[in-house]
């Protein structure tokens, strides 16, 4: 198997690397980024420029096709503006600091659903199942149930 990488205009990688399989004819991307939100559609005819300035949005795929020359996709692009989020997410407050919000019950380790959400939809797809061994309130599972996930909610 070959090793390849992939970049991005900016310099940043699309994938951190990946392994071609000659018998397979498929690029095969590692564990650590199955979940990342993008779309892929594989053409083999049109030769389509794998550097572009689209940023890499990625939905649940494990492996891309290749012709003999070269590798072809199309990225669906999310329509809302905006930039990445990044390590530290300030733009949502915590209870701590905001507690006459309408979702608040007095549960001392409540999330906001805004939060929630964000999480939610970064590390699952719909029909996934999400478990909430400590569900207190009930947030998780309530956001999980809006989002079109399975849920399981354990307390004592």
């Amino acid at each position: 198997m070959e090793l390849f990488q992939v970049f991005w205009d900016e310099g940043k990688k699309l994938f951190l690397e990946f392994k071609k399989d000659e018998r397979e004819n498929q690029f095969l991307l590692p564990e650590k980024i199955k979940r990342l939100n993008l779309k892929f559609e594989i053409s083999k005819t049109a030769k389509q420029d794998i550097f572009s300035n689209q940023p890499p949005y990625l939905v649940s795929i494990k492996k891309l096709y290749y012709s003999d020359e070269y590798l072809c996709f199309s990225i669906d692009l999310d329509e809302k503006p905006g930039n990445a989020v990044g390590d530290v997410w300030n733009d949502i407050y915590s209870y701590q600091t905001r507690t006459r919000s309408k979702e608040y019950l007095g549960y001392p380790t409540q999330k906001p659903e805004e939060l929630l959400e964000r999480i939610i939809l970064a590390s699952s797809n719909e029909d996934d199942i999400v478990a909430d061994f400590f569900c207190g309130t009930g947030t998780t599972l309530a956001v999980a149930n809006k989002l079109n996930r399975k849920w399981i909610g354990v307390d004592n």
